[in-house]
């Protein structure tokens, strides 16, 4: 992960990066990249080159429901976050198999083993929870318990 910098007033205008003279910004480098800049704090999902690890780190990042949301909105989250799980366990099940047959019991191949058998139980633990969420679900438009949102959290974060 690369070391994030603080600058209180640029030198000059950086407009690809829409920073202008005197602004304040952070910057970062990835090794054999160049710099990249930004207005705000960057956060953990633009720190790494990894799509992996930036997927599951927008998936901390951006929370999948809220208190106060309905048994509905719940549920079309679940249905997004299991699509993206799937599609996601799919890249790492097809990035295994391009690796060329000598090397399927490297290390490499094994940590795509690792990935793809942790999605899938992920994918299968939050499956489960969306049928006791629609099983909670009373089709009168109530809203989802705190409850229920804190055993979702539970198992979201428990990645």
């Amino acid at each position: 992960m690369p070391k994030v910098h603080f600058v209180k007033a640029a030198r000059k205008d950086y407009p690809g990066d829409r920073v202008l003279k005197g602004e304040s910004y952070y910057w970062w480098k990835f090794r054999y990249g160049s710099k990249l800049r930004s207005k705000t704090r960057p956060k953990p999902s633009q720190l790494t080159q990894s799509e992996y690890i930036a997927c599951l780190c927008k998936w901390e990042e951006n929370r999948l429901v809220n208190h106060g949301d309905s048994f509905e909105t719940v549920i079309e989250a679940i249905d997004s976050r299991l699509e993206e799980i799937e599609n996601l366990r799919d890249q790492q099940e097809e990035n295994r198999n391009n690796i060329p047959l000598q090397l399927q019991g490297g290390p490499v191949a094994e940590l795509l083993l690792e990935r793809w058998e942790h999605l899938d139980d992920l994918w299968t633990t939050l499956d489960a929870f969306k049928s006791d969420v629609e099983r909670a679900n009373d089709d009168d438009g109530s809203l989802v318990s705190d409850d229920l949102i804190n055993e979702l959290n539970d198992i979201y974060y428990s990645m």
